[in-house]
């Protein structure tokens, strides 16, 4: 049987990227997201690439949505039998693809602001 969890305490922890996941027990998924956004603001900050930011709002009203949604589905037992899939596996996008696709980006980033 799953608790029921608060609507209240579900906005709150919300508000930080995967804490929202993490409080209504989907810790995997909660620690994927929390980890991708303190990674891009720490990696951004560190190789001084200010234009990845634009990533961070986009990873933040995904988190936020996601879990007011997965509370909605708890909430009307949905996903007792049948726990959401990975947002990537569901697009058909697999993760090699976007870790490839995120290294491009940082090399192109990289030597656009050297030449810039």
């Amino acid at each position: 049987m799953i608790k029921k969890k608060g609507k209240f305490l579900t906005t709150i922890f919300s508000c930080i990227p995967g804490g929202g996941q993490m409080y209504m027990g989907f810790m995997k998924e909660g620690l994927s997201l929390m980890g991708m956004f303190f990674f891009i603001l720490f990696l951004s900050s560190w190789l001084n690439i200010g234009p990845m930011l634009y990533v961070l709002p986009v990873l933040w009203f995904y988190s936020f949505f996601d879990a007011m949604n997965s509370r909605a589905a708890l909430s009307a037992n949905d996903t007792a039998k049948n726990p959401p899939p990975n947002a990537l596996s569901t697009r058909g996008i697999n993760t090699r693809t976007m870790t490839h696709v995120g290294m491009v980006a940082i090399y192109t980033f990289m030597h656009s602001s050297e030449n810039g």
